[in-house]
């Protein structure tokens, strides 16, 4: 997993309320073609949370969108929002149809196994939707969490870290407090932390814990629940009640699966054991980003170019400078089979002319395993509307119309 670079040093924040009230005035009048509707209870209050508006508002239209076409006839799609201490959950709860009920079961595994070739060609444009929403939810610290309750209620969990949380740690490496009873369990978390660029620190007895943490101001806390002395529950609500440890965010990781539980007591995210490095890291990650300095970025030497071969391509080529270029077709399959080891560092979409009905293609192409971990721009001839751009941005670095595009911009990346 790559760090992210410092030019995201500047995290966003965003009005949760905001977002939420404009999805109502979106989807006031829609009523589907089998009568369910949108039942939205957005908060009276302002709520401030981590995250861009592009975004956050992105992620919410596509579960939106996708709840309402896929819900049981004559059923409310219901939006509800919960405060904790360390996290924002806002919850979708709905009928989905049998198809439906499938496709979230698929949903519910990680999301590196979800997106493979026939995937990405052959299922319905609403069940791309929920996998770029949580793909996009992975680049701002969100979290999506979906639930099939007795096999008809479905809910799918949006947790969103309190603008408080947001913050960017001062350390250039974070520093991790694991606190954790058994000691091969505390040293492989150690392990999986510093490989990944951190600082840390064991802790093995769980009535020091809240002394060690005042002691060496963690990042970020890992937290086991059963444990002698004092368990992980009344550490966390120490934590949660003592104004210099209230603002640190708190994995907690436990054999239990009922996460809401955690995140009601205050924990920014639950982790089941046995743990996985890739789920620890990323959670990491999301809540104290480690940060990749300009001194160790690899200067951009492959970009992967996706376009037609026409007189646009040539402009963008003859712009790319000295960089090694591979030039895919628009085509899903083709880049899935196409990229082998070229090993590309940026990508490249170039397209003379995009029209509203071609998003979702440019949607599964965003989601080729070979390049959903590096930047990408569009490059287009024609501009864009303003809709159409508003729904790309949250999955491109950056849009450019070619008469403006200046290839030194590329250098950031």
């Amino acid at each position: 997993m790559k760090h992210p670079d410092t030019s995201q040093t500047k995290v966003s924040t965003c009005d949760l309320t905001d977002i939420l009230q404009r999805l109502s005035k979106e989807y006031e009048n829609f009523r589907s073609h089998d009568n369910v509707l949108l039942q939205c209870d957005a908060p009276a209050e302002s709520i401030e949370i981590s995250g861009a508006d592009s975004a956050v508002h992105q992620i919410l239209e596509f579960i939106t969108s996708a709840c309402l076409d896929n819900s049981q006839p004559n059923e409310a799609v219901r939006i509800s929002v919960r405060t904790s201490p360390a996290v924002i959950d806002v919850t979708y709860r709905f009928t989905p149809n049998s198809m439906f009920i499938l496709l979230m079961r698929r949903l519910l595994e990680p999301l590196k196994q979800q997106i493979n070739l026939a995937g990405l060609k052959n299922t319905p444009n609403s069940y791309i939707a929920l996998l770029l929403a949580r793909w996009i939810a992975t680049r701002q610290r969100i979290k999506i969490w979906m639930e099939i309750e007795k096999s008809t209620m479905g809910s799918i969990h949006c947790y969103f870290l309190p603008a408080y949380l947001n913050t960017v740690p001062s350390r250039e490496k974070p520093l991790v407090l694991v606190i954790e009873d058994n000691p091969h369990i505390g040293k492989l978390l150690e392990l999986y932390l510093s490989r990944a660029g951190y600082q840390t620190r064991y802790a093995p007895d769980s009535s020091k814990a809240m002394d060690i943490a005042l002691d060496i101001k963690p990042d970020l806390i890992t937290l086991d629940v059963y444990m002698p002395n004092k368990d992980g529950w009344q550490i966390l609500s120490a934590f949660r009640k003592n104004e210099e440890t209230v603002k640190i965010p708190v994995i907690v990781i436990t054999v239990m699966k009922d996460a809401q539980i955690g995140y009601e007591l205050g924990a920014s995210d639950y982790l089941t054991k046995p743990v996985e490095k890739d789920n620890l890291i990323h959670s990491a990650y999301r809540l104290a980003p480690v940060f990749a300095t300009s001194a160790s970025r690899e200067p951009l030497e492959r970009i992967l170019v996706i376009s037609e071969q026409n007189e646009l391509l040539e402009a963008v080529q003859s712009r790319l400078g000295d960089a090694t270029l591979k030039v895919l077709a628009p085509d899903v399959q083709t880049m899935y089979e196409g990229v082998g080891d070229f090993d590309p560092q940026l990508t490249c979409f170039a397209f003379t002319e995009l029209k509203s009905s071609m998003k979702y293609l440019l949607y599964r192409l965003r989601l080729v395993p070979h390049i959903t971990d590096i930047p990408a721009v569009l490059i287009t001839k024609e501009p864009l509307d303003e809709t159409l751009r508003q729904s790309l941005t949250s999955i491109m670095d950056e849009i450019f119309s070619i008469d403006a595009f200046d290839s030194t911009r590329l250098a950031s990346y």
